[in-house]
């Protein structure tokens, strides 16, 4: 676009060369316990590469009591980019964490329930403390089949505290 003033002459460059960079600003890190699975993060640009990390088919009939696998197919499926798996428990979660902290922003633990109401209050409280730590997100869940009003229950019970800014739950 240019206006033509007298001896005065204004050009706007509307190329991409004076925009920001694109880059990945949603990088989730899926924690779990899966035969397979180092603790070690690893990343994973797909859902094949996935299948290879485990040396197993995710979608096999046979599934594992974990809903790792379940929960990275349905982030690929729905457009998901690049993202980190590792296997951790609530007290390894910061050594587990550590080789990736600056390119992760949000912490995910689909099988924080699969040892009870008070092994999914650990995993919260060290969800959330981490990333609040560290500037990040923790997303949470409540227990299935939980009424509105027991997952509000439940949420208290875990004392999350300030750091609960940190932390959405669904």
């Amino acid at each position: 676009m240019s206006f033509n003033v007298p001896g005065v002459q204004i050009e706007e460059d509307h190329s991409l060369s004076l925009s920001v960079p694109l880059g990945e600003t949603a990088v989730p890190v899926f924690l779990g316990s899966l035969a397979g699975l180092a603790e070690t993060p690893a990343r994973v640009d797909n859902l094949q590469a996935f299948a290879e990390l485990l040396g197993q088919e995710v979608d096999e009939e046979d599934a594992p009591a974990s809903c790792l696998p379940d929960s990275i197919r349905g982030y690929f499926e729905n457009g998901g980019g690049p993202c980190y798996v590792a296997s951790s428990t609530p007290d390894g979660l910061d050594e587990a964490l550590s080789s990736i902290d600056e390119v992760v922003t949000i912490l995910v633990a689909p099988d924080m329930w699969n040892g009870g109401a008070k092994e999914a209050a650990v995993w919260a409280r060290a969800l959330t403390t981490h990333a609040a730590a560290h500037l990040q997100m923790a997303i949470l869940h409540t227990d299935r089949d939980q009424t509105p009003d027991d997952a509000i229950e439940t949420v208290k019970e875990w004392g999350l505290g300030e750091e609960a800014a940190f932390a959405a739950v669904y």
